[in-house]
């Protein structure tokens, strides 16, 4: 052991000597002051950009099934698929409103909502978009559909001719999906995934798959939003553009009968929209892939609302206010979640949470004429609750607090005045209880001697 340290400090003083010899060079000396320089530089620039790093690394995001309201308040080539590398995605700033109501999100989901931020994907292709969307965020699975994408290329790759026309490309695309893709139509599918897993498909979907495909060989496909409906739009090379109903498997033998087309769109309105009523004229308004995305989370929105799940409408409906903030058909869908939340918990007597949710959606849209009612009657119930447990005082100062978010609410005004009358019963009460009992006297008759 010893004769290991003698040896190890023989051997340092023989590099320091060594050091020292070397340093005493001119062209030595400058060389090593310069390099202790560049080091200095290097080290400054480092540390200057940690604290920002250590920011952005902060960013969290926390989501539960009941959150806590705060009541102050197109290349398909692979080698650009975002899929082939590990995703990275940037906290922003927030500026959307409806960013803090999305709840949790995968990496994958986070980096493809900022991609969109631009109104259109760089890093994603419209296909790929459309499953992160529905949901599926495993890398894994993620590979598998593109791989199934990638067959079915291959496959139409061999049905369509080298000189085929743009119309006789999306003709052969579209028959194709109806006789080995689609099978059964489902309004409320809003999973492109499920057109490979079972052939189930809706407008949406159905519209999106097409586009995807028929840009792949060279067909400009853009969406179609109509009331409660999406088509597919074909531009052609000679300026002019032709219209594709892609839940229809005949839809270009009717290429000469405008007429029947008109109806097999109709029919899809009426089936789409539901309870609206379309007076005037359907307008098809042209969508980029940003929109058409939002509408694959509007769908989900209003799947999860149907089930009562109010969280998960709520984030999707978030997202698809994200990708496309004019949507007024997805911030309605919102504003009724919040609403149809809020009555929900009411009736559970969930008053303070109640009345959470619902400030939220009023400052979201302060003129949401729903809103208003809702106001007074979640503040009604619960005050007409303190009063029947006697809780006056409470319940006065919760009048008071309404009256102070509504001061031209009259109703208010008279649940104020019901707890303060409760309020000086109960005083009166308490008052007559403490005074002590007044002494009784009584005359005694004693017998005359």
């Amino acid at each position: 052991m010893n004769y290991m340290q003698n040896n190890y400090q023989t051997n340092a003083q023989t590099i320091r000597r060594s050091s020292w010899s070397l340093l005493q060079t001119p062209c030595l000396r400058l060389s090593a002051v310069m390099a202790l320089f560049a080091v200095f530089i290097c080290c400054s620039t480092s540390y200057s950009q940690t604290p920002d790093r250590l920011a952005r690394s902060s960013v969290r995001r926390q989501t539960v099934m009941r959150p806590t309201f705060n009541s102050n308040y197109d290349n398909y080539s692979n080698t650009g698929s975002s899929l082939n590398r590990g995703v990275q995605p940037q906290q922003p700033v927030v500026v959307n409103p409806f960013e803090r109501f999305q709840g949790e999100v995968s990496p994958i989901e986070s980096d493809m909502i900022q991609d969109a931020k631009d109104s259109r994907f760089d890093r994603y292709t419209l296909f790929e978009a459309a499953l992160i969307a529905a949901g599926n965020t495993d890398a894994a699975k993620l590979e598998g559909y593109r791989q199934q994408f990638n067959n079915r290329v291959y496959q139409l790759a061999r049905l369509i001719p080298q000189n085929a026309t743009e119309l006789q490309k999306s003709r052969i695309i579209l028959e194709y999906l109806h006789r080995e893709m689609f099978h059964d139509y489902l309004l409320e599918s809003s999973n492109i995934g499920a057109i490979f897993d079972s052939g189930i498909y809706n407008c949406v979907t159905g519209a999106t798959l097409f586009n995807s495909l028929a840009r792949h060989f060279g067909v400009n496909a853009v969406a179609l939003e109509l009331p409660g409906h999406a088509m597919s739009r074909v531009y052609l090379s000679d300026g002019t553009y032709y219209d594709v109903e892609t839940t229809c498997a005949i839809w270009f033998q009717l290429q000469d009968y405008p007429g029947k087309q008109e109806q097999v769109i109709a029919r899809m309105l009426e089936a789409g929209a539901a309870s609206q009523v379309v007076d005037a004229p359907v307008v098809r308004r042209p969508i980029n892939d940003v929109e058409l995305v939002a509408k694959l989370y509007y769908n989900r929105g209003v799947e999860l609302l149907n089930k009562e799940n109010y969280a998960g409408a709520m984030h999707c409906n978030a997202k698809a206010l994200i990708l496309d903030s004019k949507s007024a058909t997805a911030k309605g869908n919102f504003l009724a979640t919040l609403n149809n939340w809020a009555i929900n918990e009411s009736k559970d007597a969930h008053y303070d949470y109640a009345m959470r949710i619902l400030r939220q959606g009023m400052k979201i849209d302060p003129n949401y004429p729903i809103f208003k009612n809702n106001h007074v009657h979640i503040y009604h119930q619960w005050i007409e609750q303190l009063c029947k447990q006697s809780r006056y005082e409470e319940a006065l100062a919760l009048s008071r607090q309404a009256i102070s978010e509504a001061p031209d609410e009259e109703h208010f005004r008279k649940l104020e005045a019901y707890a303060l009358m409760g309020v000086q019963r109960t005083a009166a009460a308490r008052a007559n209880a403490a005074q002590p009992s007044q002494p009784v006297t009584t005359t005694v008759a004693y017998p005359h001697p």
